[in-house]
């Protein structure tokens, strides 16, 4: 079976109507709270041959195995309050640690 088969075998879907952004009030927040923090999710952004738009709505695919990762992305985590960033030239909400 091709890896994008059992991808798409181990992945659930989660649609919002309007979930505000990833961080710690969006969708970011949304993915830990339905399916867990070391869950990771992803959108697509399909080609316009597939594009599917009937409802306003945001799809967040997240997988159902903690052990699953996306071969892109970042590989530590790295997070930034608005001082720090300020400090370096950048422009970044606050951001609420997960409890």
């Amino acid at each position: 079976m091709a890896a994008s088969c059992r991808m798409a075998r181990q992945a659930a879907t989660l649609s919002a109507l309007h979930i505000g952004g990833w961080s710690s009030c969006g969708a970011q927040a949304v993915k830990n709270l339905i399916v867990g923090p070391e869950h990771e999710g992803f959108e697509v952004y399909p080609a316009e041959s597939r594009l599917v738009d009937t409802a306003n709505q945001y799809l967040l695919w997240v997988f159902l195995d903690p052990k699953v990762r996306l071969p892109v992305g970042f590989r530590e985590r790295e997070v930034m309050g608005a001082d720090q960033a300020a400090a370096i030239g950048a422009t970044q909400r606050d951001f609420e640690a997960a409890g």
